[in-house]
């Protein structure tokens, strides 16, 4: 996310010009042990109790440039979310080497193969295994 300095502003002890491009990269501030213990482990119970700023924590954007339908698509990715992993596994198909690209957001270069097995089906499910760079980025 790119921002343009109205004004001159001092930035963790940084001078920065009025029209000064100044890049704010949710993969850093997602990263910063300061903020998150463990940032590159892979652990969705760290939500539980977890509270993070605004500022800290901001995959919808920040300030008043935000997304706009951040609570409806919050609400729908939780809802859907739920209702797929309580019905399946979601697994890849076979091993798999990824690589990641950086568009507005951090995503697989390629698509990744994936099945959806009934999770009643098959206990544990079966699949493939992650390789490449984007399993350099978290530890599952």
């Amino acid at each position: 996310m790119v921002r343009l300095t109205k004004v001159s502003a001092k930035i963790l002890g940084y001078e920065l010009p009025p029209c000064c491009e100044a890049i704010v990269s949710p993969y850093v501030a997602h990263r910063d042990v300061n903020e998150y213990s463990e940032p590159d482990k892979f652990n969705p119970l760290r939500w539980s109790d977890m509270r993070p700023s605004a500022y800290t924590y901001f995959p919808f954007g920040v300030g008043s440039r935000h997304c706009l339908g951040k609570q409806l698509a919050s609400f729908e990715l939780i809802s859907l979310l739920a209702r797929i992993l309580n019905m399946y596994d979601v697994v890849m198909i076979d091993d798999q080497e990824i690589d990641w690209t950086m568009d507005i957001t951090l995503m697989p270069k390629s698509d990744v193969a994936v099945k959806f097995v009934e999770n009643r089906e098959h206990w544990p499910s079966k699949g493939g295994r992650l390789h490449g760079p984007v399993a350099d980025l978290v530890q599952i």
